[in-house]
């Protein structure tokens, strides 16, 4: 995100300064003062959490809506994504207001829809609460913002829409480690044939979509009758990146010029190659 070309700071970069142990606490608390006061910064959270970010997701959603009102896609009743920074949710929630505000068919009665956000990670988890209330102020700022720009005022529908939020913590672990539930919901995804026109079936991840699909599957198991008005939405491009590069060479190197990554990888049991290709899913363009 551009935010006209203005450098962006995030604040893991602030922890970084302030865990670091190459220099004196005075001199990086003072570093961090002049971050936060130099105008020419802005600061964003990590995991990219901000207005910004929360627009592109209301397209998203009307993208949604318009599938729903033309006859593509039964509206659906539970809606399953992952939740990290809370930027994509925050999104959906925008627009859910959006779309009522302007009197769109699809969601007009919110009472019968739930939007399942599945925290991914463990702190986060210990806080569904508070992360819900990230949700209702990062919507606000969007619904402000587009209000302020001479865009409909959804504000009022804000408070209706964020009561079918629910964070689910059960499938919350440390970031980016694979769980047998996640583990059983990819293979399951992997296993399917995917719809006539599709380019490729989804990419479920260990960080995100792994805990959101497991959390799915749980409840289509409990009552499968709702199979037809449950929806996944998928925080990841069914495309995954991959580098011309040999990975794992890569990964070795940084290793050996990051301790903290050497020691994550370490933890996270990963010494070679086929310690992670299992639970990656290379693809090619479409």
């Amino acid at each position: 995100m551009d935010f006209g070309a203005t450098p962006i700071y995030p604040i893991n970069a602030f922890l970084n300064f302030l865990f670091s142990r190459t220099e004196p606490k005075f001199a990086l608390l003072s570093k961090i003062y002049k971050k936060f006061t130099d105008n020419s910064y802005k600061i964003m959270m990590p995991g990219g959490a901000n207005v910004t970010g929360v627009i592109g997701h209301i397209g998203a959603l009307f993208e949604l809506v318009d599938e729903i009102e033309k006859g593509n896609l039964i509206e659906p009743k539970h809606l399953f994504l992952a939740v990290g920074s809370t930027c994509t949710i925050s999104g959906l929630v925008t627009g859910l207001c959006l779309c009522r505000k302007l009197g769109r068919n699809a969601f007009k009665n919110i009472d019968q829809f739930t939007l399942n956000g599945v925290i991914t990670h463990h702190q986060n988890a210990m806080i569904p609460r508070l992360m819900r209330r990230f949700v209702k102020f990062l919507a606000s700022d969007a619904l402000c913002l587009i209000r302020d720009l001479g865009g409909p005022d959804a504000t009022s529908e804000l408070d209706t829409v964020i009561k079918r939020v629910v964070m689910h913590t059960k499938w919350a672990v440390e970031y980016g480690r694979m769980t047998p539930e996640a583990q059983k919901a990819k293979d399951q995804w992997e296993d399917a044939k995917p719809l006539e026109g599709a380019h490729t079936m989804p990419w479920v991840c260990c960080t995100f979509t792994g805990k959101a699909a497991a959390c799915m599957f749980e409840f289509l198991e409990k009552d499968p009758s709702q199979a037809q008005y449950t929806l996944m939405w998928w925080t990841k491009s069914a495309i995954q990146p991959h580098g011309h590069g040999d990975s794992w060479n890569v990964l070795k190197d940084l290793q050996n010029k990051d301790s903290g990554l050497k020691a994550w990888m370490a933890e996270s049991e990963v010494h070679q190659e086929a310690d992670y290709s299992p639970h990656m899913t290379y693809r090619n363009k479409p």
